[in-house]
């Protein structure tokens, strides 16, 4: 049996507890583009919070490494379809590549 068999608990809501977007955005400060990214990741949080209940929170009952490896095994398959529907451009190749090899290290985490 793979460890990354079955599914995972709904996630648990934790008052008080600041979420997993909010550190994020704090640290994108310091990125010189950040602030985009920082106002998608306040749009998802909003999504989340509308389709879960709670924000994505550390100690919600969730395993965060599984859920970032299931998380980067779409993002390596959607960009796998970027590159056969755009073709090899130089930076969808070397973002493919960087989603494999993450996917391969997150995977020997769990």
């Amino acid at each position: 049996m793979s460890v990354v068999d079955g599914e995972q608990p709904p996630p648990i809501h934790r008052p008080g507890v600041l979420s997993v977007q909010q550190q994020v955005i704090t640290d994108l400060a310091v990125y010189s583009q950040g602030q985009p990214v920082a106002a998608d990741i306040a749009e998802r949080e909003r999504v989340g919070i509308q389709r879960y209940g709670t924000p994505l929170q550390p100690g919600n009952g969730r395993s965060m490494i599984r859920d970032a490896y299931d998380e980067n095994l779409d993002l390596v398959i959607y960009l796998r379809g970027a590159i056969t529907e755009q073709g090899e451009t130089e930076d969808l190749v070397l973002a493919y590549d960087r989603a494999i090899n993450l996917a391969i290290q997150i995977r020997e985490m769990l």
